[in-house]
């Protein structure tokens, strides 16, 4: 329900966005702006991710963050403690101050439809990415700006230094550059299929070759993170209705690819969006890969949200209404997990408790996982 109170109000402005005025979409952006941040404030002690942090960084030492977060996520919730006085809230509350205004500088800088955006992203990935990771929700901010523009400057430097950035907040930024390097193969058959050639050899290692990647020093952090997620989801070779839906979206990519890039200026766009949907697909086995695919579902609001794409009006009922239902089931999908630790209908808002270091130390404790490694 709290992410639905969000969605609708954004839909609603979204409905009448190309209508307002340039002093209106000031006014707007602000309320927005100031509402989303109170809100995932003080919605933030919901959710269970948070007792680690406030665990590590109230307690350890700098050796021990850096050994279980990634370095730049460090520093930065290190400096905003610093600022706040080593009040975690009030941390909390600067670091939605930051990032939201950070997403939305960037959406006016684009000129698309800002509340479609932001209610398909709060839709999607409200429970977890925003509420939950924060770490990735940084990595995903750097990494949609620095796609966006190589869409525009072809600069593959500049964005192998955004992504490089990225992960030292999440180290799972790492996947953009591969699925950029397919993205950039000319022949769309040639790259159609090196992608799900790739994609199937990726899941095979998966199976068989952490364990010889583990042994380089060098990748240890990476295979690390990976063994924790695995070891929190056993393997087991399924798809679920998600996943099978995703595929269907893929099906399609491959049997009218011909028209999609023909008709349309964004193809990179379009093929990024391809290659996170085969991810997507075995993320029924590897529930982590999951996580990867935010990267590419930002890329997809984009293109959603931007009133200037050339579209017929059977195309983008088609478009719309797929992506539609894919948000709708991506939302649900969090209920049914059983771990998922906020309910559906709670709207618990603790906003004055979020500054509050006793009381929010009374919930850790109470609260704290008991494997405490990062995301």
């Amino acid at each position: 329900m709290f992410v639905l109170i969000n969605v609708f109000i954004l839909l609603f402005f979204s409905c009448f966005w190309g209508r307002f005025d340039f002093k209106s979409k000031v006014i707007l952006r602000f309320l927005i702006w100031s509402g989303l941040v109170f809100s995932f404030s003080s919605f933030y002690i919901n959710g269970v991710d948070w007792t680690v942090y406030f665990s590590k960084f109230s307690y350890e030492d700098n050796y021990y963050l850096f050994l279980s977060f990634e370095p730049g996520f460090v520093i930065f919730l290190k400096a905003l403690l610093f600022l706040t006085y080593g009040n975690f809230g009030g941390a909390i509350f600067c670091f939605f101050m930051i990032t939201f205004g950070f997403l939305m500088y960037s959406l006016e800088k684009y000129k698309i439809n800002e509340p479609l955006f932001l209610a398909g992203l709060i839709l999607a990935c409200g429970y977890t990415l925003i509420l939950e990771q924060l770490r990735q929700f940084i990595a995903c901010l750097i990494v949609f700006v620095f796609l966006i523009n190589y869409n525009k400057n072809k600069s593959l430097v500049r964005l192998i230094f955004g992504v490089t950035i990225a992960s030292f907040f999440h180290i799972s930024a790492l996947v953009v550059i591969p699925a950029v390097i397919l993205c950039n193969i000319k022949n769309r058959f040639v790259f159609i299929v090196t992608t799900i050639i790739f994609g199937i050899l990726f899941v095979l290692f998966l199976f068989f070759g952490l364990y010889i990647l583990e042994q380089i020093p060098q990748f240890a952090f990476v295979v690390r993170k990976i063994n924790f997620y695995l070891e929190q989801n056993p393997t087991i070779l399924q798809l679920g209705w998600l996943n099978l839906f995703v595929l269907i979206y893929t099906v399609a990519y491959v049997f009218f690819s011909y028209s999609i890039e023909r008709n349309s200026n964004a193809n990179l766009l379009n093929r990024f969006i391809f290659v996170g949907s085969i991810i997507f697909i075995f993320s029924g086995t590897f529930p982590f890969l999951g996580r990867m695919t935010l990267y590419f579902i930002f890329i997809a609001l984009y293109i959603i949200s931007d009133p200037k794409k050339n579209w017929r009006i059977g195309n983008a009922i088609v478009v719309n209404g797929y992506f539609s239902i894919f948000l709708v089931l991506n939302f649900s999908s969090y209920f049914r997990n059983d771990l998922a630790p906020v309910d559906f209908d709670n709207l618990n808002y603790c906003f004055l408790n979020l500054f509050d270091n006793n009381y929010m130390q009374k919930i850790a404790t109470e609260n704290l996982p008991e494997m405490l490694v990062g995301e």
